[in-house]
């Protein structure tokens, strides 16, 4: 594939396995995107981590010695928030963490199962039998299902893999038998869309770069942007061995 990147206004970083395993920041990471900065590129990140905020995703970042605004951070649970309130969704469900769920109840009245309209389901690394009742219920009775991704796993703390938010989708669509009806997070184009109408740069003059095929290239390409695919061997999209690689492509702005 030709690595030609010259042209790009933004480059939008992935999180887990592209920049950081936990609390661990990737070698080279850091040198890539001051490098990047350097050529007057812009520096942003999406991630499909829904459970934690942008500012404490931001605040995380700049403990690995990144530099950044909330503004340049997005993630699905964000993404999903806004849905929410373009759309003016009421008695609401959430299968989620807890700041996930405080951040919703700013744009939405929250109810339990027995009285939701609408059902947004984001990662809940406590989900045992008692809340996939709930969700299960919730998910029969509603008439508007949000999805924040189906990612099935994710490489997080120590470089081990962990369930993602697919575990939840996964269960409600295979017991309800309902599939949703928005999924805003990666690979589909919502955060996307949101990144280009805040900043003003449309997607063809960006660059998405991680390290997953299915969940960032495809991203890329339903967006209309450009791609990096880190760690993996493909044919048909420019790929490096590591992030500190994407330094040795072309770029000019």
């Amino acid at each position: 594939m030709e690595a030609d990147f010259s042209g790009i206004k933004a480059a939008v970083f992935d999180l887990d396995g592209t920049v950081n395993y936990g609390d661990k920041i990737i070698p080279g990471a850091k040198e890539t995107i001051d490098f990047l900065r350097s050529k007057g590129i812009r520096i942003l990140f999406a991630t499909n981590n829904s459970g934690k905020t942008r500012q404490f995703l931001t605040d995380k970042l700049h403990r690995l010695g990144i530099e950044c605004d909330v503004e340049d951070v997005y993630n699905s649970g964000y993404v999903a928030v806004r849905l929410v309130e373009e759309k003016g969704l009421r008695n609401t469900y959430v299968v989620g963490s807890n700041s996930f769920k405080e951040e919703l109840s700013k744009v939405t009245n929250l109810v339990d199962e027995d009285h939701a309209d609408t059902l947004v389901v984001g990662i809940d690394t406590r989900f045992d039998y008692e809340r996939m009742t709930a969700a299960l219920r919730a998910a029969l009775r509603s008439e508007t299902i949000i999805f924040c991704n189906e990612d099935v796993s994710y490489i997080g703390e120590g470089e081990r893999i962990f369930p993602g938010a697919g575990a939840m989708t996964g269960f409600i669509t295979n017991c309800s038998g309902k599939r949703p009806d928005y999924i805003v997070g990666k690979p589909n184009t919502p955060m996307f869309d949101l990144i280009s109408k805040n900043t003003g740069i449309p997607c063809s003059e960006m660059v998405m770069i991680g390290d997953s095929y299915r969940s960032d290239v495809g991203f890329a390409r339903n967006a209309g942007a450009k791609c990096i695919l880190i760690g993996e061997e493909r044919d048909d999209v420019v790929c490096v061995p590591t992030v500190r690689d994407i330094q040795g492509l072309m770029w000019t702005h």
